[in-house]
């Protein structure tokens, strides 16, 4: 069996990345040549880049397969979240900062 070949979406460093392109970048693997190509919006500097999987186990690599082939399926509606998310403004400094009330 021909092993599959997966990508996914990267962020580049910058100070702040759209939560478009950071939701694409925690969806996973996609099957190569299927993910959304960037760019997602006019200063994206995101890439895509291929899996390294030749470290995989067999079920490390079966379980991403599948998830790569699911998210495959599903490109048009992962694509058109990530759409809408590009509008909101851009999360500059720690996520999990804790504020007191």
């Amino acid at each position: 069996m021909t092993p599959l070949i997966m990508e996914r979406w990267i962020l580049q460093p910058s100070p702040g990345n759209c939560h478009g392109c950071r939701y694409l970048a925690g969806v996973g693997p996609f099957v190569s040549h299927t993910a959304p190509r960037p760019p997602l919006h006019e200063h994206c500097n995101c890439v895509i880049r291929v899996i390294p999987t030749g470290g995989l186990g067999l079920g490390a690599r079966a379980a991403m397969e599948a998830q790569a082939r699911r998210n495959t399926a599903r490109v048009s509606s992962i694509l058109r979240r990530a759409s809408t998310l590009v509008d909101r403004p851009p999360t500059t400094g720690p996520v999990d900062t804790i504020v007191d009330a």
